[in-house]
């Protein structure tokens, strides 16, 4: 029971994921078709009777092999980061902590919870990452 709760990050242990973006990639407006690799994390513990593949680990958890949710976040924080440290090279401290209290707000708060999270998530992101490019 407690075991099918788990969040995500949680439920892919051993499991780890990451995409690589070159920085010159990140500073475009578009960023090209990414592709999610895999990172075993060491295993201390249980008696190692079992084998899983990826596929298998992650469908077991509800976790797609191609989860559009991991993509559009890591393209979300791939484009705002370099746009983020360039303005704080710009603009004052407190400017910088309302630009960035706007931003967790809109990325990490701004959901209704009665209705499905990732539309909303899509439109927030969106939203951040537009609101970066207006230079």
């Amino acid at each position: 029971m407690i075991h099918d709760a788990k969040p995500a990050v949680c439920a892919m242990f051993p499991l780890g994921r990451a995409i690589r973006i070159d920085k010159e990639d990140a500073e475009k407006d578009e960023l090209p078709p990414m592709k999610v690799e895999y990172i075993i994390n060491p295993i201390d513990c249980g008696d190692f009777s079992e084998t899983h593949t990826v596929k298998d680990w992650l469908e077991s958890f509800g976790i797609p092999l191609e989860d559009e949710y991991f993509l559009k976040w890591q393209k979300t924080i791939s484009m705002l980061s370099p746009r983020i440290q360039k303005l704080e090279k710009e603009l004052d401290d407190n400017l910088m902590d309302k630009i960035i209290s706007v931003m967790y707000i809109k990325l990490y708060l701004d959901y209704d919870l009665g209705i499905d999270f990732y539309p909303q998530f899509v439109k927030n992101a969106d939203g951040c990452n537009a609101s970066g490019n207006a230079e």
